[in-house]
């Protein structure tokens, strides 16, 4: 591809997917100054911060079937605060805590805000499976960032932005060790990213 193809498709990654909450827009002015790869590291922290893995969602699941993005993050912050209420032990835990969803819910909500930082960014769905038998339980949704090739400017990486929350308990983090991706500062670490 070259330089112009890239940034055209790079500009479809940037339209904007909703009007987001006040305080979310708060927080990407206080980033506006970073460096876009800084951005996109806070992005992804800021995201696991406010959300909660909702591990009994398939009823919610309903009842955001169909709903715009605006309507759906009204959905799931109505259903953190029903946890809080039926869960007074948990509750404490969850007080930074402001959406309930699933990884399709955070990967959506990490690129709204991506575009809203204006970073070029869309939506992967991907499966990763455990066993020689793949199911729905072996999927995974991510944000996604093209980041220049540093060999070859013509050329992009696709890297995953995993906004899913990590658990509350020792027993919902082992869960979502199955699906969940390190962040991209322990990848980094690792060497595994930019």
């Amino acid at each position: 591809h070259s330089e112009a193809e890239l940034a055209t498709k790079a500009q479809g990654l940037r339209e904007s997917l909703a009007v987001l909450p006040e305080e979310i827009l708060l927080f990407l002015q206080t980033i506006e100054n970073k460096k876009p790869k800084e951005q996109v590291v806070a992005i992804e922290q800021y995201v696991r911060q406010i959300g909660y893995y909702d591990f009994e969602n398939a009823d919610v699941q309903q009842v955001k079937a169909g709903k715009g993005f605006v309507d759906r993050l009204a959905i799931m912050e109505a259903r953190l605060q029903d946890i809080k209420d039926k869960d007074k032990e948990l509750a404490p835990r969850l007080a930074a805590k402001k959406y309930a969803g699933v990884c399709a819910d955070f990967a959506e909500l990490t690129a709204a805000m991506l575009r809203a930082a204006g970073l070029p960014t869309g939506v992967l769905s991907v499966l990763r499976p455990r066993s020689k038998v793949v199911t729905t339980a072996d999927a995974h949704a991510t944000a996604f960032v093209p980041w220049p090739d540093e060999n070859d400017p013509d050329k992009a990486k696709i890297i995953p932005v995993d906004g899913t929350p990590s658990g509350i308990t020792e027993e919902e983090q082992k869960m979502l060790a199955e699906i969940q991706l390190p962040d991209i500062a322990s990848r980094e670490e690792e060497g595994v990213v930019v």
